[in-house]
């Protein structure tokens, strides 16, 4: 019938609603800690302290900014 029929296409899409969220805040996890992490040295970078660690090896932007903060910091 046309109520079940709505039902079911409703409960559908709060599921994938659901999903979708799900995905997002593990993909903000996965990015936003690894830069954070970045950017917080890199303050402390700037005030002086030359002896920073970055441990992100990914191999996306993420990895090429840990990869050229290393090359900073090895330049210094």
């Amino acid at each position: 019938t046309y109520a079940r029929t709505q039902r079911l296409v409703v409960a559908a899409l709060a599921a994938c609603v659901v999903v979708g969220v799900l995905v997002a805040l593990t993909l903000v996890r996965h990015v936003a800690g690894p830069v954070r992490d970045i950017a917080e040295r890199m303050h402390r970078l700037a005030e002086g302290d030359v002896d920073q660690q970055v441990d992100v090896r990914s191999r996306d932007e993420v990895g090429d900014l840990a990869h050229s903060f290393r090359t900073i910091v090895r330049a210094q």
